[in-house]
């Protein structure tokens, strides 16, 4: 019984604190030059914005929370950047065409305007990600006139 005991909670600690290593190491690093921010030569406010609210999954550059090598937390961060790098990665802005470049900005204007980026579960746990309606219409702006 005791044996029991100590095999299912040694099973449950391995699987709580099981890393995802593929979740946090190996991203790749691009090059600054290769970026969104200095290839459309975004103002501060824009910069400070996306880097802000979207880096965390639209980059190669994000900042793990503590709890992103947790079991199953881990999983769900893994999925989610794969996805969201796969739709829109602002570190390897130098593989868009500019008008794919004007796509994915207006593409995000939308997204932000209807309240679908971040995502709605990112929200509560990264209030630093919240964008207030005027960094909203100024990002939209600015993505206009690209």
């Amino acid at each position: 019984m005791i044996l029991s005991i100590a095999t299912i909670t040694a099973l449950v600690i391995l699987l709580v604190f099981h890393s995802s290593s593929s979740a946090i190491a190996g991203q790749p690093c691009s090059p600054p030059s290769a970026s969104m921010e200095v290839m459309l030569k975004a103002d501060p406010q824009i910069k400070n914005t996306i880097h802000r609210v979207c880096f965390n999954c639209h980059s190669d550059q994000p900042k793990y929370p503590w709890y992103a090598s947790i079991w199953p937390s881990s999983l769900l961060i893994q999925h989610d950047r794969q996805k969201a790098l796969a739709r829109l990665n602002f570190s390897q802005w130098d593989r868009l065409s500019p008008e794919m470049s004007r796509i994915r900005l207006l593409d995000a204007c939308t997204m932000m305007t209807e309240g679908k980026m971040p995502l709605w579960y990112y929200r509560p746990f990264h209030f630093e990600a919240r964008l207030s309606s005027q960094e909203i219409q100024h990002f939209c702006a600015w993505a206009h006139l690209q």
